[in-house]
């Protein structure tokens, strides 16, 4: 094939956005990576968009394997309607652990949308106890 450029696993920034340091996670409009090599805003900033790493997660948080993780300020959450859906666990990581186990996701996916709350059944008519004249 003529026009293949590249397996992809690794994708290079031409002019970063961004400052990162090697192994930050980064969000780049819908690509989730991580970084390889550090870079400053305005440099060639390359990313690895596929594998699994060791990220920081919010510390008070208890994750499960198989665990849909979206990503915000820094940090994977289980809050799945703040930041985007960018990773799934690899393994479990209890509250207190600082960083979790994930398999980036080929695809980022946008923050769910919190559902509305049902409203309240309305309360069925009482029956008319009164008789009726006939």
């Amino acid at each position: 094939m003529r026009n293949f450029l590249q397996p992809g696993q690794v994708l290079t920034v031409k002019n970063s956005p961004i400052d990162a340091n090697s192994g930050d996670p980064v969000l780049l409009e819908s690509v989730f990576g991580v970084a390889v090599t550090n870079a400053v805003q305005g440099d060639e900033l390359v990313m690895q968009v596929e594998g699994v790493f060791w990220l920081p997660k919010i510390e008070d948080e208890t994750i499960s394997f198989g665990q849909r993780l979206s990503f915000a300020d820094g940090q994977l959450s289980t809050n799945l309607t703040s930041g985007s859906i960018v990773a799934v666990a690899t393994d479990i990581a209890p509250e207190g652990s600082g960083s979790v186990p994930v398999k980036i996701l080929s695809t980022v996916l946008p923050a769910e949308v919190a559902p509305e709350p049902e409203p309240e059944p309305e309360p069925e008519p009482e029956p008319d106890t009164d008789p009726q004249p006939s």
